[in-house]
């Protein structure tokens, strides 16, 4: 018998409007709706590469204000040009080298979750 490993993180984020949410990470960060369940939808899964969470419903917005998801990435400098002209970057998300060591910018999703994609030096 082996030893026993952890393989992944699958983080639950709030949503208050699932359709919204599941269509700004599928056709603006391309990721993959791969799990709906409920009538009406309360719960979602969505995945890109390596990268997965799933959405939940809810109805208290200040959940989805005080939630983040952090994406490490490469090349996060094509990433910046590319979101930066949809007009949905955090107002204080723009890309910068952050003391801590980390080249990172930020987003928001349409239920107000902050997305930042991070890039290690």
């Amino acid at each position: 018998m082996g030893k026993a490993n952890l393989l992944s993180i699958v983080p639950l984020v709030p949503a208050i409007e699932m359709e919204k949410a599941i269509a700004f990470y599928t056709e603006q960060l391309g990721f993959n709706n791969h799990i709906r369940d409920g009538e009406p939808l309360t719960y979602a899964g969505l995945k890109n590469g390596n990268v997965e969470f799933h959405l939940y419903k809810t109805s208290e917005k200040y959940l989805c204000e005080w939630s983040v998801i952090r994406i490490e990435t490469n090349n996060i400098n094509d990433h910046y040009e590319k979101y930066k002209k949809r007009e949905f970057l955090h107002p204080n998300g723009k890309l910068e080298l952050k003391t801590y060591g980390l080249k990172e910018f930020s987003l928001l999703d349409p239920n107000g979750v902050l997305v930042t994609f991070f890039e290690r030096n």
